[in-house]
């Protein structure tokens, strides 16, 4: 399992799919197998069936009462987004941000920018701008600090034309 993830991060998503492979004549319908399934879709930005093969894996995740995954809800989210499903990336979001404990503020970055971005998609802007600025509040990193204002700042500017139009 370890081996697909590093071939995939590593853009060898074909050993990653040869490793899956293997890992499904061993556990055919594990949480691991289908979050990684999932997780090549995604790298070969093929969404919905990256989402199929997520929801799968939280399904399993459930009923073989596996440790639930906020990586698996924010890849989830990630590929919803894309698909224009923010109601739903939403969703997932706010489950898999209850999960990141306090301590790991750099996926609770993460986690509360891509919420941000999902209520800004969805037009919520005083929620999108809450969880933005949330999120900067609580990075160390400079660099994340300004790429989020900067998104606020454009934010704001679009809702403004809106609200002029």
């Amino acid at each position: 399992l370890n081996m697909g993830w590093l071939y995939l991060y590593t853009d060898e998503p074909d050993k990653a799919a040869e490793n899956l492979e293997k890992l499904a004549k061993i556990s055919p319908d594990s949480k691991e197998s289908h979050h990684l399934a999932g997780a090549i879709y995604q790298y070969l930005e093929q969404d919905k069936d990256a989402v199929v093969e997520f929801k799968a894996a939280l399904s399993n995740q459930a009923s073989q009462q596996a440790a639930p995954d906020s990586k698996l809800y924010f890849d989830l989210a990630t590929s919803l987004h894309k698909l224009h499903q923010d109601t739903e990336a939403l969703s997932a979001l706010n489950q898999g941000l209850s999960l990141v404990p306090e301590s790991d503020t750099n996926t609770q970055t993460n986690f509360l920018f891509s919420i941000c971005s999902a209520e800004y998609g969805l037009k919520n802007f005083e929620r999108a701008l809450k969880n933005c600025q949330k999120a900067v509040s609580i990075t160390d990193d400079p660099e994340e600090q300004g790429h989020i204002t900067d998104f606020m700042e454009n934010m704001k500017l679009l809702q403004n034309l809106e609200e002029k139009n």
